[in-house]
């Protein structure tokens, strides 16, 4: 399976593997699990990036720090070179491949440098919202003050968010708006 992602640059089924990488067989043989999954993220990088392919460098980052890869070193550091990778692609103007990289370096343990990504991506996640109903747009931006170590910012505007959000989204914005330690009035329910 490995190999055949790596042949074709299969991101999904390289996510498969990580998958996998959660069952107590393969907890069993830690190591010789992180080296198949390791090779087969480094050869499907060094494929994404000759193919300029955002897709699979986004996967091959967010595959290399699910739960099951983060207690792997190796994994992660791929998880940050892809992020890496895909701002090149992409370029710094792109608020996903910023935000991206942001939970790449917070998983690698680089606070520092999570907060810096995640400080450039504000801006830009402030240009994409397109009104105060824009209640997604929002979200993207309370996320992004929260990975910048705003966490009042990403609090308020988490709040607008809820508040404003159509009553056909409000479960949805109501379940995501948590991790800001918003919780819903009882007159919003």
């Amino acid at each position: 399976m490995i190999e055949k992602a790596c042949k074709q640059a299969d991101p999904l089924a390289l996510r498969t593997v990580s998958m996998a990488m959660r069952t107590p067989a393969a907890k069993e043989r830690k190591e010789l699990v992180t080296l198949s999954v390791k090779a087969a993220g480094t050869q499907l990088i060094e494929k994404a990036c000759k193919q300029a392919d955002p897709l699979a460098l986004r996967t091959v980052s967010m595959a290399m720090r699910t739960p099951a890869a983060k207690e792997r070193k190796e994994l992660v550091t791929l998880s940050v070179k892809a992020a890496e990778e895909l701002l090149k692609v992409n370029g710094n103007a792109d608020l996903a491949a910023l935000m991206n990289a942001s939970d790449a370096y917070t998983a690698s343990g680089n606070a520092a440098k999570a907060k810096q990504l995640a400080r450039q991506a504000v801006p830009l996640a402030e240009k994409e919202v397109r009104d105060d109903k824009d209640a997604f747009g929002l979200l993207r931006l309370a996320d992004a003050h929260l990975a910048a170590g705003e966490k009042g910012k990403a609090k308020e505007t988490a709040e607008k968010a809820l508040e404003n959000a159509p009553m056909n989204l409000k479960r949805s914005v109501e379940a995501q708006v948590k991790k800001y330690g918003v919780e819903a009035k009882k007159d919003d329910k």
